[in-house]
């Protein structure tokens, strides 16, 4: 068995020569600008790769039996093996692939597998479970959701427009036929760099409170707890309350703040430099349900229910690099490793 392997893995100096050359830029308004302390501290550092690391490796090794990619823009696979068997149409190519990408979630029901059938000029969608059925709009559903632009998909090397995009129920009423997307390239090649950096450890504890003087002041109650909790700890920490139940999801989207709920979930989230201190302002935390003072006559905060004591995580990984490179080609050969077979 011939088994193909695929790198996506950038070395550091690579991304610091591009990153003072003033090729490397944020990708969204909402990333700052790259630091070299960003690429120093990250603890390996990938890019997206589009559909040329992945033709390079059919072409090089034609009787593989499994490629195994890194880091790769998800359609990219599917893109390059239409491209190996001469379907040079990245439209088609690029709009199959990221259908394909899920297998049949574009299914009614949605199921595991799905067949693409890639012609000239259109491909056939249609999922393996005999008891689901696509339908024009459970593809277009699927064509349109995870981006900031449904009709613009920005990916290594170009731009997938889907404002001409078709779709058409065939006869079997199982089958989807897709026409008109476009790929135009860009100007010039950018592939997407993705790294985090460990921050440290974290420690989490879990509880319930279901009494209701202390329900009608939780807010205040954590505030001075916390403060009581960095009374305590002489060295800076991180600590994070959150109240499941209340707003712990909307935050301050909660359309109804003031609503006060029958029970909730406490769970307290402390971080540190390492197990120790991640350790010690978690039970810290922990204890402040109980040393605090109580918001008022008959509330007992001792009512706290523990459904798990403090558990320790390894390393929590941030985000640190999520930027666009730029080349002047298709970057293939600059930003990947050779192939391995």
């Amino acid at each position: 068995m011939e088994i193909v392997r695929i790198y996506a893995e950038v070395d550091k100096s690579v991304v610091k020569e591009n990153w003072r050359n003033g090729l490397v830029t944020p990708c969204t308004s909402a990333v700052p600008e790259l630091q070299e302390s960003d690429i120093d501290d990250a603890s390996r550092i990938v890019a997206q790769m589009g559909l040329e690391p992945w033709l390079k490796a059919v072409n090089q090794h034609p009787n593989f039996d499994i490629i195994v990619g890194g880091r790769s823009y998800d359609p990219a696979p599917f893109a390059a093996f239409c491209v190996w068997k001469g379907f040079t149409d990245l439209g088609i190519a690029y709009h199959m692939g990221k259908i394909m990408e899920c297998g049949a979630l574009c299914a009614k029901p949605k199921s595991k597998e799905a067949l693409a059938i890639v012609g000239r000029d259109s491909f056939d969608i249609k999922p393996l479970d005999l008891k689901a059925r696509c339908t024009k709009i459970s593809v277009a559903a699927h064509t349109l959701y995870e981006k900031s632009r449904p009709d613009i998909l920005v990916g290594p090397g170009g731009v997938l427009d889907l404002n001409a995009a078709t779709y058409e129920e065939l006869p079997d009423q199982r089958t989807v036929r897709v026409r008109g997307a476009m790929f135009t390239p860009a100007a010039e090649y950018t592939v997407k760099l993705e790294a985090a950096r460990a921050k440290g450890y974290r420690s989490v504890f879990i509880g319930g409170f279901h009494d209701p003087i202390l329900l009608s002041q939780i807010d205040e109650f954590l505030v001075r707890g916390k403060q009581k909790v960095k009374e305590l700890i002489p060295y800076h920490f991180d600590l994070d309350i959150h109240i499941y139940g209340k707003n712990a999801i909307m935050k301050a989207l909660e359309p109804d703040p003031d609503a006060i709920p029958k029970e909730v979930c406490i769970v307290g989230e402390a971080r540190g430099r390492d197990t120790r201190t991640s350790k010690s302002r978690s039970e810290y935390g922990q204890d402040l349900v109980y040393a605090c003072a109580l918001p008022s006559p008959g509330c007992n905060s001792r009512q706290l229910c523990n459904a798990l004591l403090a558990i320790r995580y390894p390393a929590r990984a941030i985000l640190g690099i999520l930027h666009l490179s730029r080349y002047a080609s298709c970057g293939s050969d600059v930003s990947f490793p050779n192939n391995d077979a």
